[in-house]
């Protein structure tokens, strides 16, 4: 079971409560990290946008069907790590983790300012043609350089941090 740090525009896209519990210690102590999640809306489509809180890495799906959202995120997320080179023991150990959410309310700064950095990235890379999908923006988003990584990417950090991990 993972923490999911929801924000205020993603606990009433997902009609949540705005007081939520603090997670238990076991979820929020996995060596992946908690999760953050939040709303992005590019050339007027809505979605859901998870990151990462160790290594940064975000996962964007559809908000059709917001409901599933969380249980959607799973698939891109293999689909992006497998692409990654990770072997496949190694993304079911990374998945298994997030196969299950606790809720509570996200609290770090930093990473939700990576958050809002990553979302103006990837609204301009829609914008400028450079991208033009969910998949591609996630892509393009895993090799970015991230200040708050001491500029490394999150495609680097994910590896590292499986790797660290001992991650089959």
């Amino acid at each position: 079971m993972a923490t999911l740090r929801c924000t205020a525009k993603y606990r009433k896209a997902l009609a949540l409560a705005e007081k939520l519990p603090e997670p238990s210690t076991a979820a929020s102590a996995h060596p992946f990290g908690e999760w953050y999640a939040n709303t992005l809306t590019i050339q007027r489509q809505p979605f859901l946008h998870f990151m990462n809180g160790k290594v940064l890495l975000s996962v964007i799906v559809s908000m059709r069907e917001r409901r599933t959202g969380e249980r959607r995120m799973v698939e891109p997320l293999e689909r992006l790590l497998l692409s990654f080179g990770l072997p496949a023991a190694a993304t079911d150990s990374f998945l298994s983790h997030v196969a299950t959410f606790e809720h509570s309310r996200a609290h770090d700064r930093s990473i939700l300012a990576s958050m809002r950095d990553q979302a103006s990235v990837a609204k301009y890379a829609v914008l400028g043609r450079r991208v033009s999908s969910p998949w591609e923006i996630m892509v393009d988003l895993a090799v970015m350089p991230c200040g708050a990584l001491g500029y490394s990417n999150p495609r680097s950090e994910t590896m590292r941090l499986v790797k660290a991990v001992g991650a089959p």
